[in-house]
């Protein structure tokens, strides 16, 4: 679903859309960046975006886990909206997360950012903003050489659970 430009921009200028439906670029940061996710780490990220769609809260068009910060293309499916479906998803994997580490405490910065893609050209921009984020920080040179990216692996969802398909091969 895409935002009707001659209804939405007065309310765009009031603050966060929470309707669900809406395709959202989305980049949210670890509460301290300084401590980066190991690979073990940002493959629960990426197994806690699969639980996301098992729970029927969101489909995710694309994503990639960067060491410190997570940018998503992100679709809430009702009742649930962006507001609610981060809540979770950072609730979900920051409990994951910390039971690795043996830790307690927020694994994630509580806002995020978030800009609604109002258009097919929008949502392809955005999905390559996503998929080139790995290229433009210099971790690779291809993105489908990330580990933890939709360019390289797609969500798929089985009777036993998510897992990550290889796209290289």
């Amino acid at each position: 679903m895409f935002v009707d430009d001659r209804s939405g921009k007065r309310s765009l200028r009031r603050g966060r859309w929470y309707r669900p439906g809406l395709i959202h670029l989305v980049t949210t940061c670890l509460e301290n960046r300084f401590q980066a996710l190991s690979v073990s780490e940002a493959d629960l990220v990426v197994e806690s975006l699969g639980w996301l769609h098992r729970m029927g809260r969101a489909r995710i068009h694309a994503y990639v886990v960067m060491p410190d910060h997570v940018h998503l293309v992100i679709q809430c499916q009702a009742p649930h909206n962006i507001r609610t479906v981060m809540k979770s998803w950072k609730q979900f994997s920051g409990l994951r997360i910390n039971r690795l580490r043996g830790s307690e405490g927020r694994l994630w910065q509580e806002s995020f950012h978030d800009r609604v893609i109002r258009d097919e050209a929008g949502l392809q921009v955005a999905v390559d903003y996503v998929r080139l984020n790995p290229i433009r920080a210099g971790l690779v040179t291809k993105p489908e050489d990330y580990p933890h990216s939709s360019a390289r692996h797609t969500l798929v969802v089985d009777v036993g659970g998510v897992s990550n398909a290889d796209r290289s091969g």
